[in-house]
């Protein structure tokens, strides 16, 4: 009996280790999947109301990126899946993405999609070869629709793009869009296809087109002109047009802040996201440029400092002594501010400053004086600070922290944040103290930042 028990443990440990904890992420598709088989539908208000959430983390992009590349996933789980991921910003989320993005095996009509809106797809011509032979062929147009930057001027890529150019198999669309995409390719191999495609119905105009702006030639629908012209003219200079910027991350990014869009990741027409927070305990050993245990990121730091009745006596009266430790802590190659809400500018703002001793004794009296009391709106230190203090030349913000009870906003206010926040693209992380963090989270999330819960 005893040699049994001994074999059957370490199995049960190992099975725990491999599966391992199902991520908040798995959890919501383990829902979605229970209700195709009960109703055959996904239910995202009634997942919303179960107070489930995707969050935005490298382990949960790795469990769903495991149901988007399925073969035997219900479409409408990887749909939902996909959705989940578009709304991910985190700097971890973003590079496993990216690891997942480099093997061409990992793409597909939900995946691709995916990749190109968080700017993850690398700009190799190996891979974007694959892609262009892909026999999902919503892989393959999506790859030649898409293709832009350096990659129009490499030779693999040419002979991916001809080679495909003589699939009998491809949809129309599909054909099209390839026909269209020479007028980008710096090559002149494509010609000779392209007039036999001249005498084809479905291809005919398009193929015109294409043929007569990359050589500049006016031949008609007559095949045996344009054969003769490419016999005698092989080495023809193609004319090309202006390739697609390539979407790079930097690229996608600009154009969500280009498009004003606040980002929907709290919608009612998709499941909710929200980042993991990182939770933190007063007890937790202090370490140098620190607060509340937290490691202070960033050279030029602001600081947004809850003073509403929520936080009177010993939260308020922490928080200072945080403040002055990690200040204390931190040498003169650091810079400084603090604003206080609620706002009144004449009493809630120390403007940043070099982190020098005098600046630290200023920075005493600042706190010490400040009264605690009130409502706790965020928005007008925040409209302050982006108009009066981040746009200024000297000192610029490059890190911003907002600390509080939590009980400091709406869905209104994070839209203002964001909108704030759009062009600068500051890192904006947020501490809790031992309060809800629902708000806080999703302005760090919306911000590049991240959540901290202090207990």
């Amino acid at each position: 009996m005893n040699s049994v028990m001994i074999r059957i443990v370490p199995f049960i440990l190992s099975s725990l280790s491999l599966f391992g904890i199902p991520s908040d992420s798995l959890k919501v598709i383990e829902q979605a999947r229970s209700q195709i088989k009960a109703m055959g539908k996904v239910d995202l208000i009634a997942l919303n109301a179960s107070g489930l959430t995707f969050v935005d983390s490298a382990k949960d992009v790795e469990d769903l990126m495991k149901v988007l590349v399925s073969r035997r996933e219900d479409s409408q789980i990887k749909k939902l899946a996909a959705d989940g991921m578009s709304k991910f910003r985190s700097k971890d989320s973003l590079e496993a993405m990216g690891r997942f993005a480099k093997s061409n095996r990992n793409y597909n009509e939900f995946s691709f999609p995916l990749f190109l809106l968080q700017g993850a797809v690398p700009e190799e011509d190996v891979l974007w070869v694959n892609l262009i032979k892909a026999r999902d062929q919503s892989v393959a147009k999506l790859a030649i629709t898409e293709l832009g930057g350096s990659l129009v001027s490499s030779q693999k890529i040419a002979d991916a793009l001809i080679q495909r150019l003589k699939n009998t198999q491809d949809s129309q669309s599909l054909k099209n869009s390839l026909i269209k995409k020479f007028k980008e390719i710096p090559t002149n191999k494509a010609a000779t296809s392209l007039a036999w495609l001249l005498g084809n119905v479905k291809y005919r105009d398009v193929a015109l087109e294409t043929l007569s702006k990359t050589t500049g030639q006016s031949f008609g629908l007559n095949i045996r002109k344009w054969q003769n012209w490419l016999r005698g003219n092989k080495n023809f200079n193609p004319i090309v047009s202006t390739p697609k910027v390539y979407p790079t991350r930097k690229v996608t990014e600009s154009n969500k802040q280009l498009s004003g869009e606040y980002p929907n990741r709290y919608s009612l027409t998709g499941m909710a996201v929200k980042i993991k927070d990182e939770v933190m305990s007063l007890k937790t050993t202090r370490t140098e440029r620190s607060i509340y245990g937290i490691e202070i990121e960033g050279k030029t730091i602001l600081f947004f400092l809850d003073c509403s009745g929520s936080m009177r006596g010993a939260p308020f009266e922490v928080l200072k002594e945080q403040i002055l430790y990690m200040a204390k802590t931190m040498d003169n190659t650091h810079s400084i501010g603090v604003i206080f809400f609620p706002f009144s500018e004449k009493v809630s703002v120390l403007e940043v400053s070099k982190n020098t001793a005098p600046f630290r004794s200023k920075l005493k009296r600042f706190l010490s004086q400040k009264n605690v009391g009130g409502p706790s709106p965020l928005g007008g230190a925040m409209n302050f600070a982006y108009n009066e203090l981040i746009e200024a030349r000297y000192n610029p913000v490059d890190t911003i922290y907002i600390i509080s009870d939590g009980h400091i906003g709406s869905p209104e206010a994070r839209t203002q944040i964001y909108e704030l926040n759009a062009d600068k693209r500051i890192p904006i992380h947020t501490i809790c103290i031992r309060g809800n963090t629902h708000f806080l989270n999703g302005v760090a999330s919306d911000n590049q930042g991240r959540s901290f819960l202090v207990q």
